[in-house]
């Protein structure tokens, strides 16, 4: 009976083990996931911004879409805009 005991107690901590390192995949992964989406940002907005440099795309238009999203006031100070009202 000792032995059976042995037996689930080994087969349980084993799974314990297996779930802490499917947790830990599951983090770097998604950690993997959202550095790829960052670096999308960064180029994407590099890209705005060259264009915008350029001439390609109006500068006004980028402040627009700077605008409509609920950036910090220090991040939008980046681009002279007044900082948003809270409700």
């Amino acid at each position: 009976m000792l032995n059976r005991h042995n037996r689930i107690a080994a087969i349980k901590e084993k799974a314990a083990q297996l779930k802490a390192k499917a947790l830990q995949l599951e983090a770097l992964e998604a950690r993997g996931e959202r550095k790829l989406r960052e670096r999308k940002k960064f180029i994407a907005g590099a890209a705005l911004l060259a264009a915008a440099e350029k001439g390609d795309v109006p500068w006004a238009h980028v402040l627009e879409m700077v605008d409509r999203h609920n950036l910090r006031t220090n991040d939008r100070a980046l681009f002279s805009l007044p900082p948003k009202e809270t409700a």
